[in-house]
């Protein structure tokens, strides 16, 4: 995501930032956040909390009227908070001090499971332990497939959305410059492994530029380690 001279907007409910402190961090950015769905919209973000009927389809007025405006050919990108979380991760704000002290380790995890088949309280128990023994931050959901084949073109098959929920998760956790956070990284692989139905995509990487300011953005950010 871009977010130099980007026009974005919001709808829906989110889950991690209060609305203003998101639009906040997009001008922090130098981006410009604004209320009205028109042609010079860049970004259009979904948050993570909507009503029931947006999983089948029944989208409000801003997504309805992007979507048009997407049909006839304006430039607009539908993204997800997720998405959105992950490019304010990628783009500091512009005017930190990026002195290198500390580093973060930030893992991501996700994946589609059967409904009913997912061994949700042992999920639970390793990420919340994941937190309350490491110190680390942890967000993660179980949410309906559908809005993300449907908004985001994540899914191709509708079969196997229709039958599934998805399952993902962010975790972080902030190490000095010098230690290795190999041990760290195999336990999160191996806990997510032992999760009966469970088989996702795990990836991970180590930020060294405006860990200090990211990280104090995640303390503003409420732990989720609830699943059900």
């Amino acid at each position: 995501m871009n977010f130099k001279g980007k026009n974005y907007c919001f709808t829906g409910g989110l889950a991690e930032l209060k609305r203003k402190k998101a639009e906040q961090e997009v001008i922090l950015r130098n981006g410009n956040s604004q209320v009205l769905i028109n042609q010079d919209l860049d970004y259009l973000v979904v948050g993570s909390i909507i009503p029931t009927d947006w999983e089948i389809g029944n989208y409000g007025n801003k997504i309805s009227k992007t979507k048009l405006l997407i049909k006839n050919g304006a430039n607009i990108k539908i993204v997800s908070e997720m998405e959105f979380m992950e490019g304010l991760e990628n783009v500091s704000p512009v005017n930190i001090n990026n002195v290198l002290h500390s580093k973060l380790l930030i893992v991501r995890y996700e994946a589609l499971f059967e409904d009913g088949h997912l061994d949700i309280d042992n999920l639970e128990k390793f990420i919340t332990s994941i937190h309350n023994k490491y110190d680390a931050h942890v967000s993660a959901s179980i949410e309906n497939p559908f809005i993300y084949k449907d908004l985001y073109n994540k899914f191709s098959d509708p079969q196997i959305i229709s039958e599934s929920l998805f399952f993902q998760c962010r975790i972080v956790k902030k190490f000095s410059i010098s230690t290795n956070s190999e041990f760290f990284l195999d336990t999160v692989i191996k806990g997510f492994e032992s999760i009966i139905g469970l088989a996702g995509d795990i990836t991970w990487y180590e930020k060294t530029e405006g860990t200090e300011y990211y990280f104090n953005l995640l303390n503003e950010i409420p732990l989720r380690t609830k699943l059900q």
